[in-house]
């Protein structure tokens, strides 16, 4: 998380994680709902945990084959899934404090089960319940949450996930300017440019993505070890 670390430095930390999620073979058994009130919340955290472990393994294998077009596509679904898990470990934690268990228990539902059309509405209404039950907040509102929290570990103003989602991630991710000329190179002239279905990126770009794994996979690893306490 400080600034100016370098490439080597990057990569340490990723194959530190890759270790990490690879360690992780199984989750002990759950005990029932009614036996232990932090079942539901255990449960949500484990799905999530295995689904970040999924996009983290995408993304090692597109940088190992040098492909910036899936990586973009990847750490973009990563880092949002970083930012949902930030924020479900955050705002867990505050209700819990404050001796509001219900609502952990209908957080962690929306976060397991809320979603873009499932349940369904129909479902929904045969429960007798209402969608905002199950509606999420937007993925910039779990980035601030997670901004601001980490403004009071470092000790700073910023807005680092928010920022990199927003200035390179978003864009590369998309069929914007800056995710299509992934895959072109400067004409002879340098004032133009060219689609070349052969280029590699370079070693520049490959620091910049190697930085944005390593990044988000630390704020993942943060919060999963706070998360984990919860077993206790």
């Amino acid at each position: 998380m400080k600034s100016r670390i370098t490439n080597k430095q990057n990569w340490g930390q990723i194959k530190t994680y890759q270790k990490r999620f690879k360690r992780q073979k199984r989750f002990s058994a759950m005990p029932r709902p009614y036996e232990n009130r932090m079942q539901p919340i255990l449960h949500t955290g484990y799905l999530m945990f295995i689904r970040g472990k999924f996009l983290f393994q995408g993304l090692i294998a597109s940088l190992e084959e040098k492909n910036e077009y899936t990586f973009y596509a990847i750490i973009k679904s990563y880092w949002e899934h970083v930012a949902a898990f930030g924020y479900y470990y955050l705002r867990i934690s505050a209700l819990l404090n404050a001796g509001q268990e219900e609502e952990a228990f209908l957080l962690a539902a929306k976060m397991g089960l809320g979603g873009r059309g499932f349940p369904t509405e129909e479902m929904i209404r045969n429960k007798g319940q209402n969608t905002e039950d199950y509606k999420l907040p937007n993925i910039y509102t779990m980035m601030d949450a997670v901004d601001k929290d980490f403004e009071k570990h470092l000790k700073q103003k910023g807005s680092m996930m928010r920022e990199l989602y927003d200035e390179q991630i978003a864009e590369g991710g998309h069929t914007t300017y800056t995710g299509l000329t992934i895959a072109t190179k400067w004409a002879p002239d340098r004032l133009s440019q060219l689609p070349d279905l052969k280029k590699s990126w370079e070693s520049k770009d490959k620091a910049s993505l190697v930085n944005l794994a390593a990044m988000s996979s630390t704020i993942f690893f943060f919060y999963w070890e706070k998360f984990e306490q919860f077993r206790k």
